[in-house]
C-alpha cells in the first residue's frame, strides 16, 4: 500500500471563514465549498486541507509540515503576521523547527531534519542547511 499525500480534515465553526483565513494569511487557494457550507477545501501547491463544519467542542489539531528550507518558511510565516507560538530553533530531537497556529488554534510544526555527520577526515558537520545545535548535541537520526 502506498500513501502519497494525506489530506487533513479540520473541524471548524465556519468553513468559509477558515478558507478565507488560509487564503489571506497563508496564500492558499480556495478550491471548493459545498453549497450547504458544511465542507470545503483549500490548496497550496501539492498540499490540500479540508474543513468541515462542527458545532461540537473542537480541540486543536497538530500537523507536522516538512519544509526543504525551514528558515525561508519561517521568514515567510513571520511576514504574514500569523501567530508564531514557538520560534525557529534546532531541537534536541534532531529537527530545526518552528510552530505557528491558525485562527482556530490548530498548530503547525514546520520542520527540517538536522542530521549530524562525520566526514572521512573525522570532522563533524550538519546536513539540512542549518547550524549545529548550540548545545553541541551530536544527535544521530536514522531513517526507515
Amino acid at each position: 500500500m502506498i500513501f502519497t499525500q494525506p489530506v487533513p480534515e479540520l473541524p471548524v465553526r465556519d468553513v468559509e471563514a477558515a478558507q478565507i483565513w488560509y487564503r489571506d494569511k497563508l496564500g492558499f487557494k480556495i478550491e471548493w465549498l459545498y453549497p450547504s457550507g458544511d465542507i470545503g477545501a483549500v490548496s497550496h501547491g501539492e498540499t490540500a486541507i479540508f474543513f468541515r463544519r462542527s458545532d461540537a467542542p473542537i480541540p486543536p489539531a497538530t500537523l507536522w509540515v516538512f519544509a526543504e528550507d525551514v528558515d525561508a518558511a519561517y521568514a515567510d510565516i513571520q511576514a504574514t503576521g500569523v501567530d508564531i507560538v514557538d520560534p525557529i530553533a534546532n531541537k534536541p530531537w534532531g529537527l530545526r523547527q518552528f510552530t505557528f497556529q491558525d485562527m482556530m488554534g490548530n498548530r503547525f510544526h514546520v520542520h527540517h531534519d538536522l542530521v549530524q555527520t562525520r566526514s572521512s577526515d573525522g570532522r563533524s558537520g550538519t546536513l539540512a542547511g542549518a547550524e549545529p545545535d548550540p548545545a553541541g548535541a551530536n544527535l544521530q537520526v536514522s531513517r526507515l
